[in-house]
C-alpha cells in the first residue's frame, strides 16, 4: 500500500514539474514560467500557473540563468558581465579618442608676440580643449618712453595685442560640428589672462615739471566668443583661422605723489576683436 502511493506521489510531481521552465532573476524568487521567445535584449514567457494569461518580457540583463523543462540551463550572467565590460570600455575610448595639436599664431608676430598653443580633442574630434601661453617680445625700455613697435592699430592695443606684454595664458573650448571633414568649422568660448606694461602719470610737485611717467604692471581678463575654420592641409599639418569677439577688463593705477605710496585704481573695460591664423602640426 506504501509502495502505492509512493508511486502516486510521484506521478503527480513528475506531471507538475512537465512542461515548466525556470527563470533565475537579480535579487528575486525564481519565476516558474513557460519560455515563449529569446532575443538579443528580452525574454518572452508566461506564467506556468496562469498559461492562458497575458505575456511578460524581461530583460536579459536581469536573469542570471533559465532551467528548461528537460534539463537544460542556459546561464546569463558571464554573457551580461562581458556585455558591460565591452559597453563600459566602448564609452571611455569614445570618450579620450581625439588628437593632439601643437599651433604657432603666426599673426601674433605682427603684434610683437609670439603665441603657441595646445590642443586634445575628444568625442572623436566632435569638441576640444586648447591651453595658449603668449609671450610679449616689447623691451620695457621702449615701452617707457613710449615707443610703438610693428603695427599701430589704437583699436588692437589691448589684452593680447597690449604694446608691452609680458604674457598670456588662458583656456578655449571649442565644438566641431562635422569633424570628419578636411575643413572643420569651430565654434567655442575662451578666457584670458595676463599681464602687461604701461605707462603712468605721476606728480612730483615741481611746477617746472608737474607730473612724469612710471612704467607699471597691470593684470587684465578677457572673456571672448570664437569661432573658426581649420583645415587640413595633409594628414598632420593644418592652419587655422579664427575670429573672436568679447571685452577685456583690467585694472590700472594712477599715483597722486612722488612717492608712489598713494595712488587709485581704475578699472577699464574694453570691447576686442581678435583675429588669428595659426599653423598646426597635429598628431
Amino acid at each position: 500500500m506504501k509502495i502505492i502511493l509512493f508511486s502516486f506521489c510521484l506521478m503527480i510531481v513528475s506531471f507538475i514539474t512537465n512542461g515548466q521552465d525556470t527563470l533565475f532573476v537579480y535579487g528575486s524568487a525564481p519565476i516558474l514560467t513557460k519560455v515563449l521567445e529569446i532575443n538579443d535584449t528580452e525574454v518572452k514567457y508566461k506564467k506556468f500557473n496562469f498559461l492562458s494569461g497575458p505575456d511578460y518580457i524581461i530583460s536579459k540583463k536581469q536573469i542570471t540563468k533559465i532551467i528548461y523543462e528537460n534539463g537544460t540551463v542556459e546561464l546569463f550572467t558571464a554573457k551580461n558581465k562581458i556585455e558591460s565590460v565591452q559597453k563600459t570600455k566602448h564609452d571611455f575610448k569614445k570618450w579620450y579618442t581625439g588628437q593632439n595639436n601643437i599651433e604657432f599664431v603666426a599673426s601674433d608676430l605682427l603684434f610683437n608676440s609670439a603665441t603657441i598653443s595646445f590642443e586634445r580633442s575628444f568625442f572623436a574630434g566632435s569638441f576640444s580643449l586648447r591651453v595658449p601661453f603668449s609671450l610679449g617680445l616689447s623691451d620695457t625700455a621702449e615701452v617707457t618712453t613710449g615707443e610703438h613697435l610693428f603695427i599701430e592699430f589704437p583699436t588692437f592695443n589691448q589684452g593680447n595685442y597690449r604694446k608691452g606684454k609680458d604674457f598670456s595664458t588662458g583656456l578655449e573650448c571649442f565644438y566641431f560640428p562635422f569633424p570628419k571633414n578636411a575643413i572643420k568649422y569651430f565654434v567655442g568660448v575662451e578666457f584670458e589672462y595676463g599681464k602687461y606694461h604701461y605707462l603712468t602719470p605721476f606728480y612730483t610737485n615741481n611746477p617746472n615739471m608737474p607730473y612724469l611717467y612710471k612704467n607699471d604692471i597691470a593684470e587684465y581678463t578677457g572673456y571672448f566668443a570664437k569661432n573658426g575654420i581649420r583645415a587640413n592641409i595633409t594628414k598632420h599639418f593644418t592652419i587655422s583661422g579664427t575670429v573672436a569677439m568679447g571685452i577685456y577688463k583690467t585694472y590700472e593705477k594712477y599715483y597722486y605723489s612722488y612717492s608712489l605710496a598713494d595712488y587709485f585704481q581704475e578699472r577699464k573695460i574694453y570691447r576686442q576683436i581678435e583675429l588669428a591664423l595659426a599653423l598646426g602640426l597635429q598628431f
